[in-house]
């Protein structure tokens, strides 16, 4: 769990500058949700 609390983090602090880094964040954080709601679900 503390490893999606820091992308978000990472995310939030960290405000994209470009077009591609706000991709890469978007990605990054969708795919954080998705494995995070797959392990709850697993669990």
């Amino acid at each position: 769990m503390s490893k999606f609390k820091r992308i978000e983090n990472f995310i939030l602090l960290n405000p994209p500058s470009t077009v591609a880094n706000f991709e890469l964040a978007k990605l990054l954080f969708v795919s954080s949700q998705y494995i995070y709601l797959l392990t709850r679900i697993l669990r």
